[in-house]
């Protein structure tokens, strides 16, 4: 955390202000003034947020895409509707409180399930890595079972489904049996089933049908017993275990009951319970006995508001208690089998509805958000000794650089303080920084060249007054509007100037710092993607969503994500703005860290562009760029199957302007030359063509359609086509 911490600090002191500060992380700065203790004066500020830096980063701010945003209003609407529809039918629902229940009598009585799942059972399948397989019931199912569990095993292997943790652990009674529906649909060789049951010390009362296939227990013994041959297939069978024949004694709570097969195919169609005990689930039968039983010990498998809703019924008020009538609706609707039976359409209706709305905001994407902690809860910030973080020395608390204009003294020092600090007017560096910045991106280098080190050790500035000049003026007078800035700027005649420099000019001002003439310099890197895939009218223009994985070359990710494979994206995504490229700091995408774009793994204000070999073999041969050259080739072929036509227009695409006779000339002479090549070799044309997804069903054009995607693939290499200027 510290470590992210010190990454804010420096980005936001560099980006703002301009300033080298992590050289004071460690020690006083070497060069401009501000010391050791004013850095971690800074670092206080960020140290108070509530994030962790962990895996499970909190806050976060899920964000909808803007076709999400659209559907979830209605949705959430639809979801409000007919919750309000349950509601009012479980409201005007008479549930009357059932008699009194003989301890005599004996009944079958569900405790795991009967088509669907209990509330409040923690369900798991196939060693608890995934929920239970339900599946619509078959019409010859056992009478009141909607659902059943339907699970298949390769010969051999071992599926189960369990839970552990119910609402009604139940005490076993004297005479206690276990039935179990069960079909088998499929028989392997060998094949087994086995009933497991939690008496709250171990899982140690197994009843199996069929081979001794199973790993635990001692067979013949109640932690594994056997009960006789698997059921005929097809057919289904009630499988029954006494309670005391696997162990259970009398008096022990049952917490869970587990489902297992080895191999073959089978549904399960409920568990029950015939018992001399009844009366131990009273609650899901009486509102008045739920209350009771739940008020002065809520479980905590109800959720908070449920379980403060039982707690508040034990108050003298509880006619008047609003609680309690929603408490009571959310029985009938939760518990009571009378209310679910009954209430069931109207649930259905309300699930699915649920499920399409909790659908769309499945899909928002959450990001990190930085929120302060409570006053209360503030960390103590101390300068740390040569950086390392657990030499912690004095404490020190947030406040700005001295050499810098102060905060007022009665100013809270939080991030907010920090922010209106920043842009205030009397801090001479933000605006200036943000100007510079700006200047440098229309004009390829800064006023102050060094866009990242205001200080001591950066460059003096060019053009001081004019710097000054655009600061305040756009501090003051365009009150920070960004849009005026450029226009400021893209207006004046300094901009507009032409890139011609006559010899003079060029010996006087070699790197035209008094802007005498208009600077080219090379489009940064994405520009250089995306400008060839528009040019080649396949830049796709899809907004918003997750990354993307355009070509790359093979094995970049063998070695940092251990032999991990990078998935290429297929149709319009891979051909989508640089922007939406997937990117990580450990594995930049290789085209763009060729045409300078920085790793990302701290903060880089300046870009220092770079001309090497390695950028023409990248615009000759990436997958990207042959696709684009592809497209090019396209446009200026359906414009004209003249090869002097296509190529003046395919040149003026790619230029902005009609090429010169020597120019044309040079090309044509180059796609006389290629034309050549395929025509003596039809087999390379058709495979140059597939490399660009260019399909032409006509062999006979093949030769003419690879010569220009040729030169449609030099034509995006031309320096005039990746400089501006």
């Amino acid at each position: 955390r510290v470590a992210a911490v010190v990454d804010r600090v420096n980005t936001t002191m560099q980006v703002w202000q301009g300033l080298t500060a992590g050289c004071a992380q460690c020690h006083d700065h070497k060069y401009d003034p501000m010391s050791q203790m004013e850095y971690y004066q800074l670092f206080d500020f960020f140290n108070q947020s509530s994030d962790a830096d962990l895996n499970n980063e909190h806050p976060v701010l899920s964000i909808l895409g803007i076709t999400d945003k659209k559907q979830l209003v209605p949705a959430k609407k639809k979801v409000e509707d007919a919750l309000k529809i349950l509601d009012e039918a479980a409201r005007e629902l008479e549930i009357p409180e059932p008699g009194p229940i003989s301890p005599e009598s004996s009944t079958l009585d569900v405790i795991a399930f009967s088509g669907q799942m209990p509330p409040f059972c923690v369900e798991m399948g196939d060693g608890g890595n995934r929920d239970w397989p339900w599946v619509e019931a078959p019409e010859d199912a056992p009478e009141g079972i909607d659902q059943v569990i339907r699970q298949e095993a390769p010969a051999g292997q071992v599926r189960q489904v369990f839970f552990e943790k119910s609402l009604h652990p139940h005490v076993v009674a004297e005479g206690d049996t276990y039935h179990i529906d069960a079909r088998i649909l499929e028989v392997p060789e060998s094949m087994s089933l086995q009933v497991r049951l939690d008496d709250e010390t171990v899982w140690e009362h197994r009843a199996y049908w069929g081979v001794t296939t199973f790993a635990h227990g001692v067979d013949g013994e109640p932690s594994l017993l056997r009960h006789g041959d698997l059921p005929a297939t097809g057919e289904w069978v009630q499988l029954q275990v006494d309670a005391s024949k696997i162990g259970i004694e009398v008096g022990k709570t049952v917490l869970g009951i587990a489902m297992t097969q080895t191999g073959g195919k089978i549904e399960w169609g409920g568990v029950r319970r015939k018992s001399s005990r009844p009366t131990e689930r009273a609650d899901l039968w009486s509102y008045r006995a739920f209350v009771d039983r739940w008020s002065e010990n809520p479980s905590d498998l109800f959720e908070a508001p449920i379980r403060a809703a039982l707690v508040a019924t034990r108050s003298d008020n509880t006619e008047k208690n609003s609680d309690v009538v929603d408490l009571e609706i959310w029985w009938k609707k939760q518990l009571s089998p009378v209310g679910r039976r009954v209430l069931k359409p109207q649930q259905q209706v309300y699930d699915q509805l649920l499920q399409e709305k909790n659908a769309i905001q499945a899909r928002a994407v959450p990001v990190p958000v930085m929120v302060d902690l409570a006053p209360d809860k503030l960390r103590s910030t101390h300068i740390l000794e040569r950086g390392y973080y657990l030499a912690a020395g004095k404490q020190v608390s947030a406040d700005v650089p001295q050499f810098l204009p102060p905060m007022e003294e009665d100013t809270a020092r939080h991030r907010l303080s920090l922010a209106q600090w920043l842009l205030s007017p009397e801090n001479p560096l933000t605006a200036r920084v943000h100007v510079n910045r700006v200047w440098e991106q229309l004009f390829g280098i800064g006023l102050v060249e060094t866009l990242e080190d205001f200080g001591t050790q950066g460059a003096l500035p060019s053009h001081r007054k004019l710097l000054d000049w655009l600061a305040v003026t756009w501090q003051q007078e365009d009150r920070w509007s960004h849009k005026a800035l450029l226009r400021r700027i893209v207006t004046s005649e300094t901009y507009r100037r032409n890139a011609r420099s006559t010899p003079e000019q060029r010996q006087e001002d070699v790197r035209n710092r008094l802007l005498t003439h208009a600077t080219r310099i090379r489009l940064p890197a994405e520009v250089v993607r995306d400008q060839a895939l528009a040019i080649g009218g396949i830049l796709s223009a899809k907004k918003f969503g997750p990354p993307v994985f355009p070509p790359q070359p093979d094995g970049v990710w063998q070695v940092v994500y251990n032999g991990a494979g990078w998935r290429e994206s297929a149709g319009e995504d891979r051909l989508r703005r640089s922007l939406y490229t997937f990117f990580r700091r450990t594995a930049p995408y290789p085209t763009m860290l060729t045409f300078d774009a920085p790793s990302r793994d701290v903060c880089q204000p300046r870009r220092i562009r770079t001309n090497t070999p390695l950028q023409a073999l990248v615009m000759l041969n990436d997958p990207v760029s042959i696709e684009a050259a592809a497209g090019l080739a396209r446009i200026s072929f359906q414009h004209s199957n003249e090869m002097t036509l296509a190529i003046s227009h395919a040149f003026e695409r790619a230029t902005c302007r009609h090429p010169t006779e020597p120019e044309l000339q040079q090309l044509l002479q180059l796609s006389q030359q290629q034309h050549e090549v395929f025509q003596h070799d039809p087999e390379a044309a058709k495979r140059f063509l597939e490399s660009g997804n260019w399909n032409i069903e006509d062999v006979k054009l093949h030769p003419v359609a690879a010569t220009l995607m040729v030169v449609a693939n030099v034509l995006l290499n031309l320096d005039e086509t990746l400089v501006r200027g």
